[in-house]
């Protein structure tokens, strides 16, 4: 360990990569979450987004993983899963301003999803120091 290194920050990349993995199977298994979670109706637009996130989530975590695996530094991977985090907060706050998510439940998945940019920002941060 070095002197900016934590005891819990060996397990950090690999549990951010185990949800995105986790996030990646449900969706695949079950298309129909987001409509459900975005409280709009299912239709099939909607299954199509949720694959395409599954795609990224499946990038995203395997990537992270192949990295640890020969490795190589996960800063970056973090780094896109903050990115991701972030585009998902902000479609969703868009579509919560435009009248097509309802207004709580709306604002409460972007807050979920930008708290999300922030902690893995804050963690690609620390797995930089390394």
């Amino acid at each position: 360990m070095t002197a900016t290194t934590q005891p819990g920050d060996a397990l950090a990349a690999p549990l951010a990569a185990a949800v995105r993995l986790g996030f990646a199977a449900w969706f695949l298994a079950r298309p129909e979450v987001p409509a459900r979670a975005l409280g709009v109706p299912d239709r099939p637009a909607l299954r199509r987004v949720a694959h395409v996130v599954a795609a990224r989530e499946l990038v995203l975590g395997t990537g992270t993983l192949a990295a640890l695996a020969a490795g190589r530094r996960t800063d970056g991977w973090v780094r896109a899963m903050a990115v991701a985090d972030a585009v998902n907060g902000s479609c969703v706050l868009a579509a919560t301003l435009l009248g097509q998510v309802p207004g709580r439940r709306g604002l409460g998945l972007a807050a979920f999803d930008l708290s999300g940019t922030l902690s893995e920002l804050w963690l690609a941060r620390r797995l930089a120091r390394d």
